[in-house]
């Protein structure tokens, strides 16, 4: 028993010191979704910028984002994006039974929670796109904030699920 316990400890003890150089040498960049990621900047954490691949031709795509405040409420005010006619700030509304998409003036940052960007939601509209949005692209946009400022944030394109 004692001689197993001595393998096993030989065992774990050389996998780990392998498994930390995989790491360092990017090797361990398999094991994360190459999807997640995020930028922090001051009090703000952007989560998962990402958008949904275009079907077709389409002129138009939405990027979605959870926003983290660690700090004082900010708010999401415009949003600056070079590969389309306009990039927009909208939501979701329901009326009369049915759901419409509306451009807001701003987005709500709360003290201390979240904002999420999300499909049937607060979401940035990108209209008139220059060429339409491949799966495993890279967009690079800046999200404007009232107290944060300009904070420039890359997206990937997702396929849709």
């Amino acid at each position: 028993m004692l001689a197993c316990l001595k393998k096993l400890n030989t065992i774990r003890n050389l996998a780990l010191p392998g498994l930390v150089l995989a790491i360092t040498l990017g090797l361990g960049a398999a094991i994360v979704p190459a999807t997640a990621h995020e930028v922090t900047s001051g009090d703000l954490t952007l989560v998962h910028p990402h958008a949904f691949a275009s079907i077709g031709k389409a002129g138009t795509g939405a990027v979605f984002v959870k926003i983290v405040n660690k700090g004082p409420a900010d708010r999401l005010v415009d949003v600056e994006y070079d590969q389309a006619a306009r990039a927009e700030l909208h939501t979701h509304l329901h009326e009369n039974g049915r759901m419409k998409m509306r451009q807001v003036d701003g987005i709500d940052v709360p003290a201390g929670g979240e904002a999420v960007l999300q499909p049937g939601g607060d979401h940035i509209m990108l209209m008139g796109l220059n060429a339409a949005l491949k799966s495993g692209e890279m967009h690079a946009l800046v999200l404007v904030f009232r107290d944060a400022g300009r904070v420039p944030v890359d997206f990937i394109v997702v396929d849709r699920k």
